[in-house]
């Protein structure tokens, strides 16, 4: 995907959501919906539309208990197709979600998949230490995350 140097934790994960590619895509944009959606996303601050050169400053709870500030950048955005962005703060990386539809499900429900990329490395001590003494456990709270996040974001597309 990118560069392989310096990164601690990568995520390649897919989730199938109910609802056409138009549907998630309104989902996605809709940042005022994102404290509702994902608990753990303790502050957000979202600055301008959902296009490049905007973005947020957020604040994370993680499953462990300690918090990871971080601010993303929409480098490249695709409407209803491809996002990118520059993760810094705590962690620091890449991360790319595309959309893809999948046709229709056994109930007639148009389906999108959503692939998410990460690549990110701490950049906070105690999160450096943690990752690289404890890389189960990073990992673990990583994917519980994110997990979790998209699994709250299907729920929230199909049930608003």
């Amino acid at each position: 995907m990118w560069e392989r140097g310096g990164v601690d934790i990568r995520t390649d994960r897919a989730h199938s959501v109910a609802g056409s590619v138009e549907t998630v895509w309104a989902a996605i944009v809709d940042v005022d919906r994102y404290p509702a959606r994902w608990p753990w996303l303790r502050e957000l601050e979202w600055n301008g539309d959902f296009v490049a050169g905007a973005g947020c400053s957020s604040r994370v709870r993680s499953p462990f208990g300690y918090s990871v500030r971080v601010e993303v950048v929409l480098d490249h955005v695709e409407p209803r197709r491809l996002v990118e962005a520059t993760v810094t703060g705590d962690v620091a990386g890449r991360a790319r979600l595309s959309l893809a539809p999948v046709g229709a499900a056994g109930d007639g429900c148009h389906r999108t998949e959503l692939r998410l990329l990460t690549e990110l490395q701490p950049e906070r001590r105690l999160l450096r230490v943690l990752t690289r003494a404890l890389p189960p456990v990073a990992r673990a709270g990583h994917d519980r995350i994110i997990r979790s996040g998209m699994a709250r974001f299907a729920a929230d597309v199909h049930h608003p």
